[in-house]
């Protein structure tokens, strides 16, 4: 399969790269997946000649199971670059193709150069250093900006065509499937039922939608010098609410610091959340940034982070059927969430000032 992958990219190179000369030979790194999950793509990275990073990946669905998303992906991508400014579209990769190869579905793309944000996190929090990671957080506020308005539906896009039905992504559906999904403690049923009362619903809010990544965090976001740039497409929906992107990413953004284990979940989020330190500072003017071009009041601010983990935490059943441990993870987070909700309001409407 992989002589294939690289026979096609041979042949496609001119088309694909028409600023880069013809490659005289191929090599190719497999990388994954880490699991025996069916719904899980194989990645290929094609290196050319002798560089040392790669031109282009192929994710390859090894079943049936992984084609839907393999599909979406590269759907969904394509109206991405097509929606963002000429200057813009190099922070995204180029979907060069869809295609079968062997007989399993492959979706062919350009590789974005550049580090992952997580190898970019200071080894110490010195002042130069936080310095340094605020700027990179200043050009993803920036990205993200303009890949929201970019991707804001218009109002012809929000009437569905005669005949058309859309997918109920309320926020009454997605507690409903919640609450049947996970065991719940009172106090979390207590909350959601509060939630429904007093949340901001999508439809109320038509001025904040525009596309949602569906997985911004630390191994999606690629920094390159003075650019930014994100890859992995996978989980992406059009006219969205922006909480799943923000206060997702915000959660699961903490320092690798080589001194000690990778923090827990919870110390992830205290840290991020509901300790004063220089990592909430500094996530708070990022949040404040990204959220001021969104037009949201600071109550449908804050409880809108809880439902990024029920949305989080539903992925498994609604995409695949099943509980994964990764929505698991998510559900716990809500739970904490809920437990120590007063600290965390206060905490929150402190760190996140439009």
């Amino acid at each position: 399969m992989i002589r294939s992958v690289e026979n096609r990219a041979r042949n496609c190179w001119a088309d694909w790269f028409p600023n880069d000369p013809a490659p005289k030979s191929f090599r190719s790194l497999i990388v994954g997946p880490f699991d025996d999950a069916p719904e899980k793509e194989m990645l290929f990275f094609i290196f050319k000649d002798k560089a040392d990073r790669p031109h282009a990946v192929a994710k390859v669905a090894r079943f049936p199971q992984a084609e839907p998303l393999v599909t979406h992906e590269y759907r969904f991508l394509k109206r991405v670059r097509t929606a963002l400014p000429e200057e813009w579209k190099s922070s995204v990769p180029n979907p060069l193709g869809l295609e079968r190869i062997e007989g399993r579905l492959v979706f062919l793309q350009s590789c974005l150069p550049g580090r992952h944000l997580e190898e970019d996190w200071p080894a110490s929090a010195s002042s130069r250093e936080r310095s340094e990671m605020e700027a990179v957080l200043d050009r993803l506020a920036e990205w993200w900006i303009v890949f929201r308005r970019a991707t804001a539906p218009s109002v012809e896009a929000e009437i569905p065509a005669a005949g058309e039905s859309r997918p109920d992504r309320s926020d009454a559906k997605l507690i409903d499937e919640f609450v049947k999904a996970f065991e719940l403690e009172p106090d979390e049923r207590r909350f959601l039922d509060h939630y429904r009362t007093h949340g901001t619903s999508q439809a109320a809010t038509g001025r904040a939608l525009g596309a949602q990544h569906g997985d911004l965090c630390n191994l999606n976001v690629i920094v390159n010098d003075k650019r930014i740039g994100v890859i992995d497409w996978a989980f992406g929906e059009e006219a969205r609410l922006p909480w799943t992107d923000l206060y997702a990413f915000a959660s699961t953004f903490y320092p690798i610091s080589g001194r000690g284990p990778r923090p827990s979940v919870e110390e992830a989020f205290d840290r991020a959340y509901i300790d004063d330190n220089w990592l909430s500072h500094l996530l708070g003017r990022w949040l404040s940034r990204c959220i001021a071009a969104e037009f949201l009041s600071g109550e449908a601010r804050a409880l809108a982070v809880p439902m990024v983990f029920v949305e989080n935490a539903m992925v498994g059943p609604r995409r695949y059927g099943k509980i994964r441990e990764s929505d698991r993870s998510w559900r716990r987070r809500f739970g904490r969430l809920v437990s120590q909700w007063d600290r965390f309001r206060a905490a929150h409407d402190k760190m996140v000032r439009p």
